[in-house]
């Protein structure tokens, strides 16, 4: 009988562990790219041209901006999931 409860709260132990461990807000992420446009000139080897200075924008539970570098790369940091 003692086992039993012994084991009865280890089990919702580990529960209340893992259910306080998922907090809202704390799952974040990262985005990155590159902002690029092909070039239109007909040339088949699917050259791009890179876009420096761009602005962003990611839309969804929040909204967040950024730019794009010279190289065009952008990176949104710490993103909150959803």
């Amino acid at each position: 009988m003692i086992r039993r409860l012994a084991n009865l709260g280890f089990a919702f132990g580990l529960l209340a562990h893992f259910a306080l461990a998922q907090t809202p807000g704390s799952a974040t992420g990262t985005i990155q790219g590159v902002v690029f446009t092909a070039d239109s000139s007909g040339n088949a080897s699917g050259e791009r041209s890179l876009l420096p200075a761009t602005k962003i924008s990611l839309d969804g539970g929040t909204h967040v901006e950024t730019q794009s570098n010279n190289e065009g790369v952008f990176v949104f940091s710490t993103v909150p999931a959803g």
